[in-house]
């Protein structure tokens, strides 16, 4: 048995190759999209852990060497949007807002002054403007605050924030 190999058969089996060629390259880019896109989340969320550490250890170390009584070692946001990018950014921010109070004393903590830093906040982030507002405060040595996010409207002209 003969196999002729025609212009028009090296066409065909050019043609397959491409096909194939291409889908596989889609397919590839396709998985690797998934990909990079968790390593950037984990990467963001590693890189806010850090930061908030190392902010903790500056204030506790100062604290440390002013023998303080109870003071406040870490500060926890809770926030959830739906979007983990976006819930990231804005409890990073938040959670920026609040830094300062690591390493102060429990007693000396205004709570009116706590919730009133994030009444109505309007914050802006790559997705745009959101008002952040506090559902509850705990104060002891891990400072908690709850947050509710929404989209702020479009006339919201006082801007408190920006990431």
């Amino acid at each position: 048995m003969f196999i002729a190999i025609t212009s028009k058969t090296l066409r065909l089996a050019g043609a397959a190759f491409a096909l194939g060629l291409i889908s596989g390259v889609a397919g590839a880019v396709l998985f690797s999209i998934n990909l990079v896109d968790q390593l950037y989340l984990d990467r963001e969320t590693l890189q806010s852990e850090l930061s908030e550490a190392q902010s903790r250890i500056n204030m506790l170390e100062q604290s440390l060497t002013e023998r303080r009584t109870r003071v406040v070692r870490s500060v926890a946001v809770r926030l959830d949007t739906g979007d983990q990018h976006l819930t990231l950014k804005l409890a990073n921010h938040a959670r920026q807002l609040v830094e300062g109070l690591i390493g102060q004393e429990v007693a000396s903590i205004d709570p009116g002054l706590v919730a009133a830093i994030f009444h109505k906040r309007i914050v802006r982030v790559d997705q745009g403007q959101f008002e952040l507002n506090l559902d509850y405060l705990i104060i002891s040595d891990t400072v908690t605050v709850s947050l509710t996010a929404q989209k702020a409207s479009e006339g919201a002209s006082n801007e408190n924030g920006a990431m």
